[in-house]
């Protein structure tokens, strides 16, 4: 452990140690080239081209004193002040042609020759009002006056076949140098472009004179100052390698080896606490980081098992919880994986929650019913349905709801399943439901009968009979077809269940359907200030429905209305889209309360059980809607706040086979 993470700090800093110093080399060898050579190249140009500008003007001054001159006595006045230019040199001398030193063609008017001071001297004639004058300019001398440390300045003299005649430096060359010197004069004479300055090494260069062509100028390159450079630069690289292996090693001797030994104890540390043994501590004495970091390692530790002592306390109470709910409990991930189930569920489908555990509960639960109710879970967040399970050649009939429940960050973590045993239940509907049809039908024809014999005393008798009479047989009246209305109404709604009903479809128009509707119930508001409002906005729109079962819908939601609002309106309106058209009943009566709103569609369901209540009824209105509408394959629910009101909605599929069919 300690060696791979001393090879991991070390490692990069041995690598940008490599990397620096390529990086170095590199850009030394640039800079040595693209800088150094070519302003070594351009100093050496600059020397050449200054000492040819001052050697082309003294050229010049022969021909400027041949011109200016009219006698011998101006010659020497002019050469003095040529003289001038060069106070500490006498480099100008001037001689009557009979008395000069120097040999000189009589027919020449110019000449380079080498006296016997071992100087080179360039002579002119001049002749006026026929005396000749003979003027030196000592070249040597000249030459001289162009010191450098690192070049050397000099005149070559050529012939007509460009070999050189005489020369001349501003200081000694070797044998070597002249060599080169020759080599290089050859390729120079040879070039037709003119001169560049090269990014490579110079040795030498050369310019003509522009006065006389026979003069060619050279500068060269005797004692670079690019060497003592890369050395100066060599030595930087190797004090910065230097530098970088001493501070590695420092590194690795104060910071890396104190931090692996400390990291080797954390390890060992960390490994017996994820066994669970949370009594372990790290014991570092040090005040830096690595302290604070052992002494936080510690209070980590610390939390560590006082959360985990909550959590192993909440795990036994919920796991207690769940195991005294006398219902059925399955606890699965979301893919449906089982993760606890109490035992009234292991008895229940008969398998073990231990030899199951993350297995997915259609390989635990064999039943196709919970296979298609787990796939509605991927669709809707609760889910509730009726399944029949045979355990021990008996049947069961059991209620699952299911419920997604999800994360803080509102992600689907899980399923809980919640199954009840609603066998004796279901078989107690099936008692109370035969009972009522059977005694409706037992009541409904001697009720009948009462209805005719008090109708018929009523109508046979109205004079016979004093005002209190007659108010006793219409309450009783009233009373017999309130009976007979309920009666019928369980009778259908036992129908429907038993799956008996006949559905008849034909094309109605909505908005004369709804009309109708409300002028026949218009009545019913009378004594309120209540307002029936046919709100369809499409007076044409069509539909095909069971006309009867359809006014039964609308007459049941119509008059809950009217009966629960004393002011305001009751409105029925529709919305067409494209399968199904919705139907909405909304009203500003007295609303209902979250947890009515659940259960208003079951049988026997009202809003005042008190034995005082205000409205009449046994609460089977809504739980006739809801069949209906469901026998039209539609769906019904309410949206209401309690003491403002509430709006009833219904679907009818908008196509249906216009055929008479029994719902089976």
């Amino acid at each position: 452990m300690k060696q791979n993470i001393q090879k991991n700090i070390l490692i990069p800093f041995i690598l940008f140690t490599i990397v620096l110093t390529a990086l170095l080399v590199t850009w030394s060898g640039f800079f040595i080239k693209t800088f150094l050579y070519e302003h070594e190249a351009a100093s050496l140009y600059n020397q050449l081209t200054n000492f040819k500008t001052a050697s082309d003007q003294l050229l010049l001054s022969y021909k400027l004193t041949d011109q200016l001159a009219k006698n011998s006595n101006d010659i020497k006045r002019i050469i003095a002040s040529y003289e001038s230019n060069y106070p500490s040199e006498r480099l100008y001398s001037v001689y009557r042609y009979n008395q000069s030193p120097f040999q000189i063609n009589s027919k020449d008017t110019h000449a380079i020759v080498k006296h016997n001071d071992n100087n080179i001297y360039l002579l002119q004639k001049i002749i006026k009002k026929n005396k000749a004058s003979v003027i030196s300019i000592n070249l040597s001398k000249f030459v001289s006056t162009y010191q450098s440390t690192s070049n050397t300045i000099g005149i070559l003299v050529l012939n007509d076949d460009l070999t050189i005649i005489e020369h001349l430096f501003s200081r000694d060359l070797t044998p070597k140098q002249l060599d080169m010197l020759k080599h290089n004069l050859t390729y120079f004479m040879s070039r037709t472009s003119p001169l560049k300055l090269s990014k490579k090494k110079v040795d030498s260069m050369f310019i003509r004179s522009n006065e006389n062509p026979n003069i060619v100028y050279v500068a060269m390159n005797t004692s670079s100052v690019i060497l003592p450079v890369i050395i100066q630069i060599t030595i930087g690289i190797v004090l910065v390698i230097l530098l970088s292996t001493s501070w590695v090693y420092i590194m690795d001797l104060l910071i890396i080896r104190k931090m692996t030994t400390s990291i080797d104890i954390l390890r060992s540390v960390s490994k017996k606490v994820a066994q669970g043994n949370f009594t372990e501590k790290v014991y570092i004495q040090s005040s830096d980081e690595i302290g604070e970091l052992a002494l936080t390692f510690n209070q980590m530790v610390s939390q560590l098992k006082e959360s985990t002592d909550t959590i192993l306390h909440q795990k036994e109470q919920s796991d207690a919880i769940i195991k005294s709910i006398p219902d059925g409990i399955i606890v699965t991930d979301f893919n449906n994986n089982l993760i606890i189930a109490n035992k009234k569920a292991e008895e229940i489908f008969d398998f073990k929650t231990q030899q199951n555990y993350s297995k997915n509960i259609s390989h635990v639960i064999h039943h196709t019913s919970l296979r298609e109710h787990a796939k509605y879970l991927k669709k809707v967040k609760h889910y509730t349905s009726e399944l029949s399970y045979t355990k021990d050649s008996q049947e069961y009939i059991l209620l699952m709801n299911s419920t997604v429940f999800h994360s803080h960050k509102h992600k689907p973590m899980g399923i809980i399943y919640v199954i009840r045993d609603i066998t004796h239940e279901k078989e107690m509907e099936k008692l109370r439901e035969g009972f009522l049809r059977t005694v409706s039908h037992e009541l409904r024809t001697p009720l009948t009968s009462v209805i005719g014999f008090i109708e018929l005393v009523i109508h046979s008798g109205k004079e016979q009979f004093s005002h209190e009479q007659q108010s006793c047989l219409n309450t009783a009246l009233h009373e017999a077809r309130t009976l007979k209305e309920l009666i019928n109404d369980l009778l259908e709604l036992s129908q429907m269940q038993a799956k008996k009903t006949n559905i008849q479809p034909v094309s109605i128009n909505v908005f004369s359907f709804i009309e109708t509707i409300t002028n026949s119930l218009s009545p019913l508001t009378k004594g309120k200030e209540l307002n029936l409002i046919n709100d369809i906005s499409d007076k044409h729109l069509m539909i095909v429905v069971d006309k009867a079962k359809l006014r039964r819908i609308l007459v049941n939601l119509i008059s809950n209305g009217i009966k629960f609002t004393r002011e305001g309106y009751v409105k029925v309106s529709c919305k067409e889209e494209d399968d199904y058209i919705e139907f909405c009943i909304s009203d500003t009566g007295i609303g209902l309360r979250d947890n009515q709103q659940d259960v208003i569609f079951e049988k026997f369901r009202q809003v005042d059980y008190s034995s005082t209540r205000e409205f009449e009824g046994i609460g089977l209105g809504l739980s006739i809607v809801k069949e209906l509408v469901q026998l039209h394959d539609g769906d019904v629910r309410v949206e209401s706040d309690f003491g403002e009101g509430s709006s009833f909605y219904f679907t009818i599929k908008k196509k249906r086979n216009l055929t008479a069919a029994m719902v089976t």
